[in-house]
């Protein structure tokens, strides 16, 4: 069953988060990875937050446990904690205003 991932940090230097994060997805896609989206928080830049859809949470894991410290140490992110959580889809009809296909 596909999942979404939350995973929420404050980063101590955005710049090297971002090219950390950019040059993880220049990789091949992981197996099971769908999508992600990096967000700001507005109002504090330096607050996080990485969304990511994944066929299972087994294939999140796999991934997470395979690039999870050398992208930490590239980021800048060593010995912080995420704040994570996982989420299956409610079966409820996503609903979409008209410009829903906007990134």
């Amino acid at each position: 069953m596909a999942v979404t991932v939350l995973m929420r940090i404050k980063v101590p230097d955005w710049e090297r988060f971002r090219r950390a994060y950019e040059e993880l997805f220049e990789r091949p896609a992981a197996p099971g990875f769908i999508e992600a989206q990096l967000l700001r928080r507005d109002g504090d830049p330096d607050e996080v937050l990485l969304l990511q859809r994944w066929e299972s949470h087994a294939a999140m894991g796999a991934f997470t446990d395979e690039i999870g410290e050398e992208f930490n140490r590239a980021a800048g992110t060593e010995g912080a904690e995420w704040d994570d959580s996982v989420w299956e889809a409610s079966g409820v009809t996503t609903v979409r205003g008209p410009g829903g296909d906007r990134g």
